[in-house]
């Protein structure tokens, strides 16, 4: 007999970022993860499995607002009217740090077909001869332990485990409160049909933890996702195997790419500005965001690089972010700052360190007091 299942994670509705709105006034990053959540609906009505598993973090907040609570609640009642089971295990988002408040996802129990998780215990509930076992995020360092130490699979049964934790370092998003599933435990997964992960953003199998697998979150969050695929995955189950056939299944979001230009300090201020504009004709960046990274850039290179000059080269993008990371300097002669000397000031002398010649020193300092100044007036 056949099992089928959707497994999808961190929709993070409510999540915003950028000063840019919609046509609705809507902030648009946060209209993206609406419209990704939707996107993963539509797919899973399409698929109309036995059951659906959300692994963590389905609102960005503990306490999310007005508009957030109506886009979820509405796509999960196409779910609950379809007749899907939809089970949900709190994340460290959605989680209130104070026992005086009201965990959100208390909110879902009102709608047929849905079971949230979020009482920061181990729980299970079965529906159609499958038992699901979800440990929602838990605040207490020692509570997490003693229930994960409760986890046990039903014998003679398909077994689901839903966690929302580090399945290794290598797994960690660095979060205030995130939860590493402990090591010593690891032989206890490989019980179960199928592990559902949750809170790493990427699509993953974790090979050494048996059935394990991270379905990502539905829409990109930051630059360590930048190209990276959104999605949600299908579980096929079959009694007596416990090999399940999964598949990833992606679905629209916001484009993002990353720009790494590399060893600044050993290129002229021509050869960045041709390698930025090459990557400015390599592909269509309309709507996109783009995070563009200047590797061991000098300051004194730094001057020349203009925020605005980059954006422009990506025409068409909702945001284009600059950083520069600049270069080590392991020299003895880089002065000290003095707390009454101003940055400028100390800039100067810095720069004075490094260009000998007093034209070129002129030109730089004279363009960068011009943007110390711009800095003060607020521009």
């Amino acid at each position: 007999m056949g099992y089928t299942l959707v497994h999808l994670s961190d929709t993070h509705l409510g999540f915003s970022d950028l000063e840019k709105v919609t046509a609705d006034g809507v902030n648009c990053r946060e209209q993206d993860f609406y419209d990704s959540f939707r996107h993963a609906v539509d797919i899973i009505l399409d698929t109309a499995p036995d059951a659906v598993v959300h692994t963590g973090d389905f609102f960005h907040r503990p306490s999310p607002g007005n508009r957030p609570m109506i886009e979820g609640l509405a796509q999960l009642r196409r779910i609950s009217d379809a007749g899907i089971p939809f089970i949900v295990i709190a994340g460290n988002h959605s989680t209130p740090r104070s026992a005086y408040t009201s965990p959100i996802l208390k909110a879902l129990q009102s709608f047929n077909n849905v079971v949230p998780m979020f009482s920061q215990r181990y729980e299970t509930v079965e529906l159609n001869g499958i038992v699901f076992h979800g440990v929602p995020h838990i605040n207490d360092d020692r509570l997490f332990t003693e229930e994960m130490k409760k986890i046990s699979p039903t014998p003679g049964k398909n077994n689901i485990l839903m966690l929302h934790a580090s399945l290794g370092k290598e797994y960690i998003m660095e979060e205030f409160g995130e939860r590493i599933y402990p090591p010593a435990m690891k032989d206890i997964l490989k019980e179960f049909s199928y592990i559902a992960l949750g809170h790493w953003h990427g699509f993953q199998h974790i090979k050494n933890y048996g059935n394990a697998w991270y379905a990502g979150s539905t829409e990109r969050l930051s630059d360590r996702e930048a190209e990276k695929e959104k999605g949600v995955v299908i579980v096929m189950l079959h009694d007596g195997d416990m090999t399940p056939e999964v598949t990833f299944h992606p679905i629209p979001a916001r484009p993002w790419y990353r720009i790494d230009i590399v060893n600044c300090n050993k290129k002229t201020i021509e050869d960045i500005e041709r390698e930025v504009r090459e990557f400015g004709q390599m592909r269509e960046y309309s709507g996109a965001i783009v995070n563009t990274y200047f590797h061991d850039i000098k300051p004194e290179q730094s001057v020349y690089i203009k925020n605005s000059d980059v954006a422009e080269v990506f025409s068409g993008a909702l945001s284009v972010v600059v950083r520069r990371v600049f270069q080590k300097n392991t020299s003895d002669a880089v002065p000290r700052v003095r707390r009454s000397e101003s940055l400028d000031v100390y800039f100067r002398s810095y720069l004075r360190g490094l260009v000998p010649d007093d034209g070129e020193f002129g030109v730089l300092s004279e363009k960068a007091q011009h943007y110390f100044d711009m800095n003060e007036r607020g521009e």
